[in-house]
């Protein structure tokens, strides 16, 4: 249940942090084009079609939004909105409830209030994540973890360490943390390394982000879901409503070690779309989407 509770309090810390300033009611007409964005933004989420969802995302944050983990929404209701900036930003409180995995709770529904920014943009209400939430708790902001870059900057290759190598912060293998007492042979045997929480759920990959496929003509391509997890793991298929687009997973499953294949195909009858499309594979247990990118070429001549 903590694991549950945890993201809920820090969500709404983060909105908490900086609470709105209150604000007058913005007229009907503003009013009421952000209540039918947010309704069919969360009603995408409660269908699962994120890839529908990503449209009302603001355009520098989609890729974000792409890869981020999807929540699992049973139902929605708007609670309450806050605008701010002469009613060009608001922050929507929107009731949801959502199946938990947690003891005790399986097969429950759970309500929680959830908030989200959305802001205009091309005259249109987007949402978006303020790169200062992620880093929100009850007890202020906190520091971006070791070797990791600050909000909105992205990973360097560089903050990777080499094979062999401590990450920065953590001590050589059989070098005690700094403070810590020494152990020696006397204190029993050694217990193995636990697996970090970021591994055990960010840990699936795929071989390639993106496909090129062929226009006009019968082309196809594939795509390796790889486990590296010591966990057994169920994946599904987030597909781009594209015609002439076909998309299918070799199986559901994903062993410990093991791998998926995704393929895909285009029968070439279809015109093309102007720009790439995005399907996804979606990991059950963690709510982790991995997004590929398909996009055609002309055939050669």
């Amino acid at each position: 249940m903590l694991r549950f509770c945890l993201p809920v309090m820090l969500a709404a810390a983060s909105f908490a942090q900086k609470p709105p300033e209150p604000s007058e009611n913005a007229p009907a007409e503003v009013d009421a084009a952000l209540r039918t964005r947010v309704n069919q933004f969360f009603q995408f989420e409660v269908g699962g079609k994120f890839h529908l969802a990503e449209q009302l995302v603001v355009e520098d944050q989609k890729d974000y939004f792409v890869a981020s983990s999807k929540p699992t929404y049973a139902s929605f209701e708007i609670k309450d909105i806050k605008y701010s900036d002469n009613f060009t930003k608001a922050i929507v409180l929107v009731t949801v409830s959502r199946m938990v995995a947690a003891e005790g709770f399986l097969g429950q529904k759970i309500p929680s209030v959830v908030p989200s920014r959305w802001k205009l943009e091309n005259g249109q209400w987007c949402w978006y994540r303020d790169p200062a939430d992620l880093r929100a708790s009850p007890f202020g902001a906190l520091p971006p973890p070791p070797g990791m870059p600050p909000p909105g900057m992205p990973p360097s290759l560089g903050s990777v360490p080499a094979p062999g190598v401590p990450a920065p912060g953590v001590p050589a293998p059989g070098v005690p943390a700094p403070g810590a007492a020494a152990t020696t042979a006397s204190s029993g045997p050694s217990r193995p390394p636990a697996i970090p929480s970021v591994v055990t759920s960010l840990g699936v990959k795929a071989d390639k982000p993106a496909v090129v496929l062929k226009a006009g003509v019968p082309s196809s391509d594939q795509v390796t879901i790889v486990n590296p997890q010591p966990r057994a793991l169920t994946v599904s298929l987030v597909k781009a409503n594209t015609p002439g687009l076909s998309v299918k997973l070799d199986r559901p499953d994903l062993r410990p070690g093991g791998k998926v294949v995704v393929s895909i195909e285009s029968s070439g009858k279809q015109e093309p779309p102007g720009q790439p499309v995005t399907i996804s594979v979606r990991v059950q247990q963690t709510n982790q989407v991995i997004p590929i990118k398909v996009s055609f070429e002309p055939p050669a001549k």
